[in-house]
């Protein structure tokens, strides 16, 4: 595909690709399994270590937790999968890659019509993201209503790695 031109083919989001590399979604679902693995070993450990907190205090801990995670984790969801529907489909190349820790952030540019735009995703490291490198040619996709707004199809998408 030449510089500057889009393709209009839909591009389909894995939900595990989303929850694995989408920073905020890995810890909207990782957030509440933790409370609620402790509210379970609450359940028994305090009888083998007195120090460990009880799961009747817990349960209160691990409720509010999941009550405010599991929306904005749904919220999060519904919001790639409708950017992902109505965007376009353009080539891009990577700037630069800012690793910390197990998290980072992607800076990457790309051409619509004769404007060139960067934009930048925050990810979380797993194998996908560590195989991406500074000059690599990738897909991005473009928010057509705002051409500003764009994602790096790899971090979302099965198959799109280029």
């Amino acid at each position: 595909m030449p510089p500057g031109t889009s393709d209009r083919r839909p591009l389909r989001p894995s939900l595990r690709r989303i929850l694995l590399s989408d920073y905020a979604a890995l810890l909207l679902w990782l957030t509440p399994v933790v409370f609620c693995s402790m509210y379970g070993l609450g359940l028994f450990l305090p009888a083998y270590l007195p120090e460990w907190p009880t799961a009747e205090t817990m349960a209160p801990f691990a409720t509010g937790v999941t009550v405010i995670c599991v929306p904005l984790l749904l919220w999060r969801l519904r919001g790639t999968y409708a950017f992902y529907a109505r965007a376009q489909v353009v080539p891009g190349v990577i700037v630069s890659i800012r690793r910390f820790r197990d998290r980072g952030r992607i800076e990457f540019c790309y051409a619509l019509g004769d404007t060139t735009y960067q934009a930048g995703n925050v990810f979380s490291r797993n194998r996908v993201t560590r195989a991406l490198y500074e000059g690599q040619q990738v897909t991005v996709a473009v928010d057509v209503e705002n051409p500003r707004r764009a994602q790096l199809a790899v971090l979302h998408c099965e198959g799109t790695e280029d």
